[in-house]
């Protein structure tokens, strides 16, 4: 239990910073498209505030892991290991909606600007 267990713990804080930093620079991209606007400012704060959080877990957990092993070890063998992973996937699954709608806001975004540069007469004419 304690391999399975450091195991999952591992990929929850590799997920949860990837989704994290994913959403994010998926944000990032659909500013550079889109432009910004004061109701798009307030979720480009809200995603590097929650952002932050995942990035915040994995330095301090890869931090532990390197210095000090033996408290992640006794964190992870002791009998409330499994209800703080099953906790955690709260944020996981917040992180990874997050990460999903921002890149297909990107992508929705991307094709109507690159339909829009591909047929500037069409536009005129409305």
């Amino acid at each position: 239990m304690n391999l399975l267990t450091t195991g999952l713990f591992y990929l929850y804080i590799i997920l949860l910073a990837f989704f994290d930093v994913g959403s994010f620079y998926y944000t990032y991209r659909i500013t550079k498209i889109v432009g910004v606007f004061r109701g798009w400012i307030a979720m480009l704060a809200f995603v590097v505030v929650f952002a932050a959080e995942g990035i915040i877990i994995f330095g301090a957990s890869v931090a532990v892991a390197i210095f000090n092993p033996s408290v992640l070890d006794k964190a992870l063998q002791g009998p409330n290991a499994s209800a703080q992973l099953g906790t955690g996937l709260y944020s996981l699954i917040t992180a990874a909606l997050l990460f999903g709608a921002m890149f297909e806001l990107y992508r929705t975004f991307k094709r109507v600007s690159t339909k829009a540069s591909d047929h500037p007469a069409e536009e005129s004419k409305s």
